[in-house]
């Protein structure tokens, strides 16, 4: 009926066609490391550009040391916050990572769990660095 050059021909153009399926739905999966990403990104923009607003709006004669405490002040519940979304996203990670079994995932959940922890421990502890 079909010879066996057609039949081997036929099963690589179907696993070439489930291939290409498969590669395709990889690309419209959910990126977390592309979040985190952002998310840091924005953090940093928000931080860098926040001291802009508190400076100019702090009165000018109180010095120039007050108008650097009103901005540490204003930053360092930011940082905190900024810390905690970094560990959960962290924890939604390594939730992620646990249910697919993969060990490379589950490291850097945890190391980006362990950061955000990093960055929260420096907000709470800004006073040690600040004489």
């Amino acid at each position: 009926m079909y010879s066996e050059k057609q039949v081997i021909e036929n099963e690589r153009l179907k696993t070439n066609s489930t291939e290409q399926e498969n590669k395709k739905s990889d690309n419209g999966a959910f990126n977390f490391n592309r979040i985190i990403r952002w998310l840091m990104l924005f953090g940093i923009v928000c931080v860098l550009f926040a001291p802009l607003g508190i400076v100019s709006a702090a009165p000018a004669a109180t010095g120039a040391e007050a108008q650097w405490d009103a901005v540490i002040e204003f930053l360092v519940p930011w940082i905190q916050r900024l810390g905690g979304v970094v560990m959960l996203l962290g924890g939604i990670m390594f939730g992620l990572a646990f249910k697919n079994d993969d060990a490379d995932g589950k490291t850097r959940a945890l190391q980006t769990l362990v950061a955000g922890a990093i960055v929260i421990a420096v907000g709470i502890g800004y006073d040690v660095f600040m004489m």
